[in-house]
């Protein structure tokens, strides 16, 4: 069970930095006038893990803070919440009702 948890923050941790940089750098390019990196990308990069990157950036850099993108952001981070909720509960409480007597 530790390893459950240990696992999802070290891949969060991991991802959430990536994601901060590649956050810096578009809000860095978007001053300057030069390349944008696409919404999408910034999504995928959320979907992956990096969603608690995404939410600390986009405040900290004051960066894509557009309603219809941050309804996005908040749907990536309800859907990983979720699925994290479903995921404990299928692998550590599921096995605990398998095993008990009615």
């Amino acid at each position: 069970m530790i390893n459950f948890f240990l696992y999802t923050g070290l891949w969060l941790i991991a991802w959430s930095a990536i994601t901060v940089v590649i956050y810096y750098r578009d809000k860095k390019n978007a001053k300057e006038g030069r390349w944008r990196i696409e919404e999408f990308r910034l999504h995928a990069l959320a979907l992956f893990g990096g969603w608690p990157g995404a939410y600390i950036s986009q405040r900290v850099f004051k960066h894509k803070l557009k309603h219809k993108f941050q309804k996005e952001t908040k749907a990536i981070i309800v859907a990983w919440v979720l699925g994290l909720i479903s995921a404990w509960y299928f692998i550590f409480v599921g096995d605990a009702v398998k095993g008990m007597v009615y």
